[in-house]
């Protein structure tokens, strides 16, 4: 395959990361030797948004607690308009999700606004909840430390 020639050219390495359905293709394109650094950062997000488009909870739980999550937001709507409802690329909705696995890993998101870990906080899961607490202690220590 191209991907891993290793005299593939780099337009054709930038071609196939783009795309976004195929996991085994931006695996591929992932490891081959002449990767540029910007073509990890766009397989990287390609993955995330990908996961968060999928119908399994645990991929849309990873995108939730990234860090990145904001960036991710941008380049749907950038990208892809109306792929995703509005609502979806809103941490605050996906912090009122009926799924306590897409709740906890918005407590755990390390650019959740604080107003927004109080939703968590009060969780009846008692992951979630302590996922709430401890984020609330991080962000208290780093604010006297910092």
């Amino acid at each position: 395959m191209g991907s891993q020639n290793p005299h593939t050219p780099a337009n054709a390495l930038e071609y196939l990361a783009d795309e976004i359905y195929a996991s085994d293709i931006r695996r591929l394109v992932a490891c081959h030797p002449n990767l540029q650094e910007t073509l990890h950062a766009k397989l990287l997000l390609n993955t995330l948004i990908a996961a968060l488009h999928s119908g399994e909870v645990i991929y849309r739980a990873m995108v939730l607690a990234h860090p990145q999550f904001a960036a991710i937001q941008a380049q749907v709507n950038e990208r892809m308009p109306g792929w995703l409802p509005e609502a979806c690329l809103e941490l605050e909705t996906w912090a009122r999700s009926p799924l306590w696995l897409e709740r906890f890993a918005t407590a755990r998101n390390p650019n959740a606004p604080d107003w927004m870990l109080t939703l968590p906080a009060n969780d009846g899961n008692r992951l979630v909840r302590a996922a709430a607490q401890d984020a609330f202690k991080v962000r208290t220590v780093e604010r006297v430390n910092g």
